[in-house]
């Protein structure tokens, strides 16, 4: 495990931090071992859940467990819906702060 950096708040400062922009894959492997990024906001040690605002970026572990795709569109919907084609499905162990935030694989994508 690899300690936490704690990111800056102020924009100037998070420019300085040269953070690089993640790349989008839509290709996976069944048990291809991946991470899913975010703000740990569980609780741990002496402080409980909602007692402390974590601002350091942790990960935890988690692997592809399927992958599904189909060729069918949204037709003739008078409201917008969002309706993918393709999901990828992995099985990781999240903490509440982790939601939303990215899952990344051993390619930095």
């Amino acid at each position: 495990d690899q300690p936490g950096i704690l990111l800056p708040t102020d924009p100037d400062k998070m420019k300085r931090e040269n953070l690089q922009q993640l790349k989008v894959t839509i290709n996976c492997e069944l048990e291809e071992q991946v991470r899913i990024l975010g703000y740990n906001q569980g609780g741990e040690g002496l402080r409980g859940r909602g007692e402390h605002l974590n601002r350091t970026a942790d990960f935890a572990r988690g692997y592809v467990v399927m992958k599904f795709a189909t060729d069918e569109y949204a037709k003739g919907s008078l409201r917008q819906e969002f309706k993918p084609r393709e999901e990828i499905v992995v099985m990781c162990y999240t903490i509440g702060g982790h939601s939303g935030g990215p899952c990344v694989n051993q390619q930095e994508e």
